[in-house]
């Protein structure tokens, strides 16, 4: 369920589409929650420096 929230919030502010394929497979295979998501600091560095100043923003992080 937070998941799909998270996905809802990134798709309403037009992120979503920015996040690599890879990432956004993971995100969606995990339907249980946070805790089936195993993301690596490779898949973290995947993002871009500006695309994490975009969430930061956009999800009032920062």
């Amino acid at each position: 369920m937070f998941i799909g929230m998270a996905v809802s919030s990134l798709q309403d502010k037009g992120l979503w589409e920015d996040l690599p394929v890879n990432l956004k497979r993971k995100i969606k295979q995990a339907q249980q929650g946070w805790d089936d998501i195993q993301l690596t600091r490779e898949d973290l560095d995947s993002i871009s420096d500006e695309l994490w100043e975009k969430i930061a923003i956009e999800l009032e992080l920062g």
